[in-house]
């Protein structure tokens, strides 16, 4: 083992951090959920999956799940140019006899150049007030040669009832004949109550919509001063009349300061005459030691997909891993991956618009290393877009 690689270990979380800023706006809207549910995350509960292709779709815990849309308190206006627009979307959870409650704000406003967001995530506190927990501004203008420079301010609660920048993002987007590149930096507050850069991203795109191509790189200031590639991330996207296929590679610095592919994620979708089948790989550096050849497999999954006559969907999933269910360590009782979950699920829909999905999953732990029923997951759907979520443990 390559004594460096402890120290590589413990510096690559943050790293991989900094690579998912780059895809753009998703990146703000992941840190807000991740943070709301962060602060509930003991009364409401969880439910786990090894698939992350899956994991979007399941969210799911002991707790009941009501998401409603728009709750008559606005409504959502499609097209910009019909001015001001405020979209309001609540989403509230029940855990035996205590309800959470979470809402979504996006207001827009027209400027003559362009156009100022405001994004907001508000949580009821103890006495009942709707407290806001995160805030951006975005603030975007469009020039005559159609670059498009944006400027993201992320707010938090100061304590004092307002709300506080902690983070300036500001990035320009130019476009090309065969695509487009966008320069970006990020600041953050400095000791002397000044601002300073911690962060430069570059990203350029090329090709067409039935093949693309984008490299991302990320860059950040060293002890001396100077600015040196910390994450650097290539995505190529290809679409087929038969299906799609989408490849990821990102690079980190290894043991020797080096950027070299630390993980590599590959989705393929392919259309078939009543379903779809979807697979995704991702295989990943060996962090306990980075020198070694062979990376490790963490997800390899397969999802098939097919409508029966009656409009059922019927879905088959497995999951197979070199990594012990739900962790981080390799499964050094085996030498080739094993299949660590399976899920079957049905989802109907009513006449009346409702949808009812059941999903039985079954994993394999290292507790119980033999595949074994782990629960089941029923969400119902009503025609107004209210979910509602239960989940059941096996016996």
């Amino acid at each position: 083992m390559n004594p460096a690689s402890g120290a590589y270990s413990a510096g690559m979380v943050g790293l991989m951090e900094a690579a998912k800023r780059i895809r753009g706006r998703f990146a703000w809207t992941l840190a807000v959920l991740v943070c709301a549910l962060w602060l509930w995350a003991p009364c409401a509960g969880r439910a786990q999956s090894t698939s992350e292709a899956e994991k979007k779709k399941e969210d799911a815990g002991p707790a009941k799940t009501v998401k409603a849309e728009d709750a008559g308190q606005a409504k959502a206006v499609k097209t910009e140019d019909e001015g001001p627009a405020k979209t309001v979307k609540t989403y509230e959870t029940t855990n035996g006899t205590q309800t959470y409650s979470r809402i979504e704000e996006r207001e827009r406003k027209k400027t003559a150049d362009g156009e100022t967001v405001t994004e907001r995530v508000r949580m009821k506190g103890s006495d009942g007030d709707d407290r806001v927990l995160l805030e951006r501004e975005i603030h975007t203008k469009n020039l005559p040669d159609g670059t498009i420079e944006r400027e993201t301010v992320l707010k938090n609660p100061d304590g004092n009832g307002g709300m506080q920048p902690i983070e300036i993002t500001r990035e320009k987007i130019r476009p090309e004949k065969s695509g487009s590149t966008v320069q970006r930096e990020v600041e953050k507050p400095d000791l002397n109550g000044g601002w300073h850069t911690v962060q430069r991203e570059s990203e350029r795109t090329t090709g067409t919509e039935a093949s693309k191509q984008t490299t991302k790189e990320v860059q950040q200031p060293t002890v001396n001063g100077d600015w040196k590639p910390v994450v650097r991330e290539l995505h190529w996207d290809t679409k087929t009349p038969d299906g799609q296929t989408t490849r990821t590679v990102t690079q980190a610095p290894d043991a020797h300061g080096n950027l070299t592919d630390y993980e590599v994620h590959t989705e393929k979708t392919g259309k078939g005459p009543d379903g779809e089948t979807r697979e995704v790989t991702i295989t990943r550096r060996n962090s306990g030691d980075t020198d070694a050849p062979n990376p490790v497999l963490v997800e390899h999954t397969v999802t098939q997909e097919h409508r029966t006559p009656a409009g059922d969907v019927i879905s088959h999933t497995t999951t197979e891993s070199d990594l012990v269910n739900g962790g981080a360590a390799r499964n050094l009782e085996s030498a080739h991956p094993e299949i660590v979950e399976e899920k079957n699920s049905v989802e109907t829909k009513g006449k009346d618009g409702t949808t009812k999905t059941t999903t039985t999953v079954s994993r394999r732990g290292s507790a119980a290393p033999d595949l074994h029923p782990s629960h089941k997951i029923v969400e119902e759907k009503d025609a107004s877009g209210h979910i509602r979520q239960v989940y059941i443990p096996s016996q």
